[in-house]
């Protein structure tokens, strides 16, 4: 009899609450290089972006694309994950890198900002950046 409660009760809910879903994450990106002073925009520019989840030991999730580089002060970028989150109840701390060179004098900075906490359970996650990385960041030491 042990058993067989063992079998309807416990094994359903731990499946319930140990189960995976899966969220559909949404970045909408709007990137501006121009300087604060003088409101001039930074012309010839490049810079590549990662989101991913920081609060992780391992690598789940990463949005990333390769550098790219423009020639107007500011770029709009969406784009869209589907990811499996293999613990329903636990939240995962999404954070950006971006590496540019939207600079006076053309030096290399990487930005990087945490931005929220995700519920696994969450079935879209729209997240909206408007980001101004005019000398924002710290400097990129080459080795």
């Amino acid at each position: 009899m042990k058993v067989f409660l063992f079998l309807i009760f416990v094994i359903p809910t731990s499946s319930f609450i140990w189960g995976s879903t899966t969220t559909t994450l949404h970045f909408d990106t709007t990137i501006v290089c121009r300087d604060r002073v003088t409101n001039a925009p930074v012309k010839n520019w490049c810079y590549t972006m990662k989101v991913f989840d920081s609060g992780a030991s391992a690598e789940i999730f990463e949005g990333s694309f390769k550098e790219r580089c423009l020639d107007d002060f500011y770029t709009h970028h969406e784009f869209e994950r589907n990811h499996t989150y293999y613990l329903a109840f636990t939240n995962y701390v999404l954070e950006s890198e971006i590496e540019h060179n939207c600079t006076t004098d053309g030096r290399r900075l990487i930005r990087k900002r945490k931005y929220s906490k995700v519920p696994g359970v969450e079935k879209r996650f729209d997240l909206p950046l408007s980001i101004d990385l005019f000398e924002d960041g710290t400097e990129v030491i080459a080795h």
